[in-house]
């Protein structure tokens, strides 16, 4: 009978190694289910359908401003105190512009982001660009107005 029982320890003592790396396994494998659940709740909250499009809109807007619109609006006034220039502006901003003139303007610059404001309102959709000192390029203040069908 004690030949037995050794048989019997030391197949229960085999068994333990597993049973830690099986128990270690598991919890790694619930660590990571967690982890990876919360990414993506963060994410989807985070980068929501209106999110996206208005930082779309945004970049599209910064595009217009510091590529085509100042340029030409201080290329008009050339010779002309850029504070002068921009001084009627500094409250009320610029006149808005809507998404339909972003998507059209430069002959079509744009018009291939169309398809990123699907269900989007083309002229009630408007951005308000307000130039800030020292009247740069990149001098400028935001404010979108994103209108769009809710899904």
């Amino acid at each position: 009978m004690q030949i037995q029982k050794s048989k019997n320890l030391s197949s229960h003592k085999a068994v333990r190694p597993i049973a830690k790396y099986a128990q270690r396994v598991s919890l790694v494998f619930v660590a990571i289910s967690i982890f990876l659940v919360s990414f993506m709740t963060i994410t989807r909250l985070l980068f929501t359908q209106e999110v996206v499009a208005t930082n779309n809109l945004r970049a599209m807007a910064r595009i217009y401003y510091e590529d085509y619109f100042y340029e030409q609006f201080v290329g008009e006034r050339s010779g002309v105190n850029l504070a002068t220039a921009f001084e009627p502006y500094l409250k009320t901003g610029f006149r808005p512009v809507t998404l339909r003139q972003l998507l059209s303007f430069d002959k079509g610059r744009l018009a291939a982001e169309s398809n990123r404001f699907l269900g989007c309102d083309k002229l009630a959709t408007t951005i308000q660009i307000t130039p800030t000192p020292p009247f740069g390029a990149e001098d400028y203040h935001l404010e979108t107005a994103l209108v769009c069908d809710a899904e």
